[in-house]
């Protein structure tokens, strides 16, 4: 029984690091939101959230390889969490790497098929790998 809660605590407690890591990033405490995240991920390495949480405070902070690393680590643990792999694939564009890129939309368009975002996206890799100038993504 105290194996079980003590698991069950652990997942509360990281789900609230991920929770203060989001008031901390938009506050602008990047250094503490990222301690946060990190701390999440410990306590529960299964849970997707603070990966994907991560990955946006990376990409918002121009760290672009860590932001891929992040939401590739999201998307491993839910497959099906569209955001990460639209971002994953973004990152993966930016990063030069199209082929994974193209690899990664056309996965999160298997997930959601009207997804727009992905769509463009993989159109945009699509592009790139023809030997084109990828445009800029829309707004």
């Amino acid at each position: 029984m105290l194996a079980r809660d003590e698991t069950e605590l652990r997942v509360v407690l990281a789900r609230d690091h991920t929770e203060l890591g989001k008031i901390l990033a938009r506050r602008g405490l990047n250094e503490a939101a990222i301690e946060a995240y990190a701390r999440a991920e410990q306590l529960e390495p299964r849970d997707y959230r603070s990966a994907h949480a991560l990955g946006i405070l990376y990409a918002r902070l121009g760290d672009t390889a860590r932001s891929v690393e992040s939401f590739a680590r999201a998307l491993r643990l839910e497959p099906r969490h569209l955001a990460s792999a639209n971002r994953l694939g973004e990152g993966l564009l930016e990063s030069g790497r199209f082929a994974e890129a193209r690899d990664v939309f056309a996965h999160a368009l298997r997930i959601d098929p009207g997804s727009n975002r992905a769509g463009e996206g993989l159109r945009r890799a699509n592009e790139a790998l023809a030997g084109g100038a990828i445009a800029p993504q829309e707004p």
